[in-house]
């Protein structure tokens, strides 16, 4: 495990291959997407104290399927804030 305790890719598999009690493959995928929406928490806390935009590093997780599926309502929710926050940035740097 990684300092945030997060299990690494190697860690996961090897637990599930290990254990035939596991149901491959549907117990490796929920393992794994489990990871990736441990690592996707660390990101947004990362991007907070770097200053990030949340709707921008919400995005860029949704985009990339990072983690659970999401559902489409959420999704589309993700990309509207985006979508907004692009437009106010846009009127800014054109001085309105």
């Amino acid at each position: 495990m990684n300092r945030a305790g997060i299990a690494s890719i190697t860690e996961v598999v090897t637990r599930h291959y290990d254990d035939p009690a596991s149901p491959p493959p549907e117990a490796l995928i929920k393992a794994l997407t489990d990871r990736e929406d441990a690592l996707a928490d660390v990101m947004r806390v990362a991007g907070q104290n770097f200053g990030l935009y949340p709707q921008i590093v919400a995005e860029v997780l949704a985009d990339l399927e990072f983690g659970h599926p999401l559902p489409q309502a959420e999704r589309e929710m993700i990309h509207h804030q985006f979508d907004l926050l692009m437009d106010e940035l846009r009127r800014q740097q054109m001085g309105e």
